[in-house]
């Protein structure tokens, strides 16, 4: 039975969210596997068309659109291709016999998941060299792409890559979906560990030592959630009587659960290590894609802003990028980096932000 562990890869939406509200995380993030990428239009379209046609049943996904969905990708889009997503979505629907109203119902699931950005406001001279574009309308992928440290562009379009924009092909994201499909498991069994608040410590403790070495070879992000989720019971009055209660009850049942729950352990350790090998393999393949360069301090101040999405101090954020093992500046350089970027804000506390998108301009006609 445990050899037959399906666990959907949408459960690491969760365990994702959280992590992005928690300081320090960004190197459990990249321990689970997490990949910042720029979709070009021509991938989208692909994708939204194979979606609306090709699905043989409601829950069929892409691997984007998977991977969007489980939060293994984090995908970025320039505002400035809006308008073009829209006139092609009008074409598709002429081309294809869709119904438009089919492609915008799809296109808006894509969306959803997209951090669409502006690039206007990005100096060209200071993260590209546009003359180098043999392809003007690609110009705004590639200064989201320089202005944000994405890891790359993902893209068919062989001009980017032709102007030295560390590209890769949308195939890669099936191996990100094996990945998240691997790492699913941990997280199902942190969401249990960490859930059921009704076991403390010395039940643990009654299962054994075995039960132990697991809690202490366990990835460093699991010991955090789990930690969490049992100081949480033990700190709850409600919950710390029910235990004080229940913890003969609690020890026996674990005992009886033990022999039951190892062989699910071992598969859990398994996927784990698949994991981490496959996460490690696909960002070790887009730095093989040719002129990558790790994100400059301000493109990785904007990621820890953007990943958070809360106002953080100049403390937090220098904080955030130390633990990282990112490039790490003085106070007074890092306030400079941050607010020089075009993405990012400060607030009149002195706090710093991802700059609100702008709302969509209306397309009703006016009255």
């Amino acid at each position: 039975m445990s050899a037959d562990l399906v666990i959907p890869s949408d459960l690491l939406r969760p365990i994702y969210d959280l992590l992005r509200v928690m300081p320090g995380t960004g190197g459990i993030l990249r321990d689970l596997g997490e990949f910042h990428l720029v979709l070009d239009t021509n991938v989208l379209l692909a994708d939204i068309r194979w979606m609306i046609q090709k699905a043989r049943s409601p829950g069929v996904r892409t691997a984007l659109l998977e991977t969007l969905e489980s939060g293994t990708t984090v995908g970025y889009f320039p505002e400035e291709g809006l308008a073009e997503m829209s006139a092609k979505l009008d074409a598709f629907s002429q081309r294809y016999a869709i119904p438009r109203g089919d492609l915008e119902t799809t296109w808006r699931r894509y969306r959803l998941r997209l951090r669409v950005l502006a690039t206007t406001d990005v100096p060209r001279a200071r993260y590209f060299v546009a003359s180098a574009l043999r392809d003007p309308t690609d110009l705004p992928f590639v200064l989201l792409h320089a202005s944000t440290g994405t890891d790359a562009v993902c893209s068919r379009d062989k001009d980017i890559p032709a102007a030295g924009v560390p590209t890769v092909d949308p195939q890669i994201l099936d191996r990100i979906r094996q990945l998240a499909r691997h790492q699913a498991p941990r997280a199902a069994f942190v969401i249990v560990g960490a859930s059921v608040v009704v076991v403390p410590v010395a039940s643990l403790l009654a299962v054994g030592v075995g039960t132990v070495d697991l809690f202490r070879r366990a990835p460093r992000w699991a010991q955090v959630l789990i930690g969490a989720g049992a100081l949480t019971s033990v700190a709850y009055p409600r919950s710390r009587r029910y235990l004080a209660r229940n913890v003969r009850q609690a020890a026996s049942k674990l005992i009886e659960l033990a022999s039951e729950a190892a062989p699910i352990l071992v598969v859990l350790q398994q996927h784990a290590e698949d994991g981490r090998h496959s996460a490690a393999s696909v960002k070790a393949d887009i730095e093989a894609t040719g002129n990558f360069d790790a994100p400059t301090s301000s493109a990785a101040a904007f990621r820890i802003c953007a990943r958070r999405d809360t106002p953080l101090t100049l403390e937090q954020i220098s904080l955030d990028l130390a633990i990282e093992g990112l490039v790490h500046e003085d106070r007074e350089a890092l306030a400079r980096a941050l607010h020089e970027h075009p993405h990012l804000e400060r607030l009149a506390d002195g706090r710093w932000r991802k700059r609100a998108a702008r709302a969509p301009a209306s397309s009703a006609p006016a009255p």
